[in-house]
């Protein structure tokens, strides 16, 4: 007997035959089994660890703004919210050893190691915010000092304590400890962040942290702009060994879908370099797709000259280099199955991506909205990263589909190729 076939529970046959009863119990017994399992990956779904709720269950949040204010004596405003909620106007000396602490803490609660050496890296960012110079002997013996009576001070202000956690200073090691009866340190997640442009530099330049893995345990975060942060985490999200799909909608050509030999003409950084390799051996071998949307007008702009020289490239860059480049993306249009290069007309005033990671569930998404950084590079932007499936999801079926399928875009890559040929011509 199959299971469309099962009599009613009231038939006397489920009494009468053991058989039949042993069978449905059997039958019953799957049943409850496979409900238990969707049960259990609802569950998945919902504390998705890249979501909005996995980011919140079971964590010990630490939100840190650091302001600088017209204070004389102490310019610095460091305001905590989230678990803790307190704020203190400190020196740039305090400020200094209690952003390092921080950074020192941020990076252990992502299962790093911390900052190597603490001592140096409070110095530097004290040189950062003005204090004076590092290497000066009388500088570092009051900064000395002051590390040591920081304990006292943190202890004395109770600005790291709350019902459920509490941070207390270490001098020795110059590392804020955490202590708490339920909550161990892997379940704390630091975001430290800045409105002032020089200590937002600081908080990047001297991060341990690995963009990505706060990405993954904030669920949110922004990217500056730079080899420290932004280079760094593209890296990150191509330099493993899992599926890759990405699907972008930008301003100018993707720095992976330059010629290495023109990046290295142009001097950019060679984590750029690394990502630019990384992607081209991930297409040939199909373990990554890209997906690169470009309006025809951008593309334009980005290859005609203006005034001598191309607007978005180093003055050296000469024409035959930007022909180069013009035959490169012939080169994935034409050869490489896994790349594809849509060209379009529709009107889209922002730039994002898609990437998403794995191909089997857990699947990662992650959604880049970028814009611009504090350089006056047109090549280096910042982005607000999302780990989310739903905004992932939503971003690629209705932003990314719009414009990929929108009347004027063009995708098959004999049609992409004539309007690229027609670049290239118009250089000669």
């Amino acid at each position: 007997m199959t299971s469309n076939e099962l009599p009613d529970e009231d038939s006397e046959e489920l009494v009468d035959n053991p058989d039949v009863f042993n069978e449905l119990q059997k039958i019953r017994f799957h049943e409850l089994k496979d409900i238990k399992n969707e049960i259990r990956e609802l569950r998945s779904a919902l504390a998705d660890p890249f979501g909005p709720v996995g980011a919140e269950l079971g964590r010990c949040k630490l939100n840190v703004l650091i302001r600088r204010t017209n204070h004389e004596r102490k310019p610095f405003l460091i305001e905590f919210t989230g678990d803790i909620e307190s704020s203190v106007r400190v020196s740039p000396i305090r400020a200094s050893i209690l952003l390092t602490a921080l950074l020192d803490l941020q990076d252990r609660s992502l299962g790093g190691p911390g900052l190597v050496d603490p001592q140096v890296v409070t110095k530097k960012i004290c040189t950062g915010l003005g204090s004076g110079d590092w290497s000066d002997e009388k500088f570092a013996n009051n900064l000395r000092v002051a590390q040591y009576r920081f304990e006292i001070f943190l202890e004395d202000s109770h600005l790291l304590n709350s019902e459920d956690v509490a941070f207390k200073y270490e001098p020795k090691t110059f590392r804020l400890n955490m202590s708490s009866q339920r909550l161990e340190l892997d379940s704390l997640a630091v975001e430290i962040v800045s409105p002032d442009k020089d200590v937002n530099e600081l908080i990047e330049r001297f991060s341990n942290s690995s963009p990505l893995a706060k990405v993954r345990k904030l669920g949110i975060a922004h990217i500056e702009g730079g080899e420290d942060g932004h280079d760094r985490f593209l890296l990150e999200l191509f330099d493993h060994n899992l599926e890759v799909d990405m699907a972008d909608a930008f301003y100018r050509p993707a720095i992976h879908s330059f010629p290495v030999t023109l990046l290295e003409k142009m001097g950019v950084t060679k984590t750029r370099i690394r990502r630019t390799k990384i992607v081209n051996k991930g297409l040939r071998d199909r373990r990554i797709k890209f997906v690169e949307i470009l309006s025809k007008s951008s593309l334009e702009h980005f290859f005609t000259p203006q005034d001598g020289r191309f607007p978005y490239l180093p003055p050296d860059i000469e024409t035959r280099d930007v022909i180069e480049h013009i035959d490169y993306f012939l080169h994935l249009v034409n050869e490489e199955p896994q790349y594809q290069l849509v060209v379009t007309e529709a009107f889209y005033p922002f730039f994002v991506a898609s990437i998403q990671i794995g191909k089997v569930p857990p699947r990662e998404h992650i959604t880049l909205y970028f814009g611009p950084s504090n350089t006056k590079d047109p090549l280096i932007v910042g982005c607000l990263a999302m780990a989310n499936k739903s905004v992932d999801e939503n971003m690629r079926g209705k932003v990314i589909d719009w414009l990929a399928k929108h009347p004027s875009s063009v995708s098959d890559p004999r049609g992409v190729s004539e309007f690229l040929k027609g670049l290239r011509q118009a250089l000669r």
